[in-house]
């Protein structure tokens, strides 16, 4: 699987969904994720964390690295987890860093074989 990820802010949400209706794209679920990131850098052109996510049913530890704004510009090592809390303390006792905690939730569409997500939160 190939993953391309941009975001497409201040959007109409009623409206993206009408046409993705209307292209025959296919509402597959809706989710709840919580999670915990550890920001691993402080300069500003580089953007490198560990980010612990659940949506209740599977949980991922995902390190990211971004230099610059490019699409080819991000280097990402994902796994699954067993537990998210735990893991969580096991980062923060070992890198002794506070993570910030956010939720959001996240609208999955299918369209062929594309998946497009429309997120509500950070």
């Amino acid at each position: 699987m190939k993953e391309i990820e941009t975001k497409i802010i201040d959007i109409n949400e009623k409206e993206v969904r009408d046409k993705l209706l209307k292209i025959g794209a296919k509402k597959a679920e809706n989710l709840f994720y919580r999670r915990y990131v550890f920001s691993l850098t402080k300069i500003k052109e580089i953007d490198e964390f560990v980010r612990i996510r659940t949506d209740g049913k599977k949980t991922t530890i995902t390190y990211k690295y971004r230099k610059g704004n490019g699409l080819r510009n991000t280097e990402e090592i994902e796994t699954e987890a067993e537990d998210f809390r735990k893991s969580a303390k096991i980062f923060e006792k070992a890198l002794k860093i506070k993570p910030i905690y956010q939720e959001n939730k996240v609208e999955k569409w299918i369209y062929k074989n594309v998946e497009i997500d429309i997120i509500y939160g950070p």
